[in-house]
């Protein structure tokens, strides 16, 4: 991942980074991409995509500690 980090990405690029990540179910990875392309674009779509991953992250199954 070195190599993204010194090569500067588009929007779109982080974009679609971040959605591979989310593929591997690499989140960090995946908050990061998104977090790169809403700091390029405040607008941009992966501010929803990253709103997403921290539901996924965040997500708690109660009935799962109460059998």
């Amino acid at each position: 991942h070195s190599n993204l980090q010194k090569t500067k990405m588009t929007e779109q690029e982080y974009i679609a980074s971040g959605d591979h990540a989310w593929k591997l179910q690499d989140w960090e990875q995946c908050l990061n991409f998104y977090s790169e392309a809403i700091h390029i674009n405040p607008l941009s779509i992966a501010s929803i995509k990253r709103n997403m991953v921290m539901k996924v992250i965040c997500y708690r199954n109660t009935d799962l500690l109460n059998p």
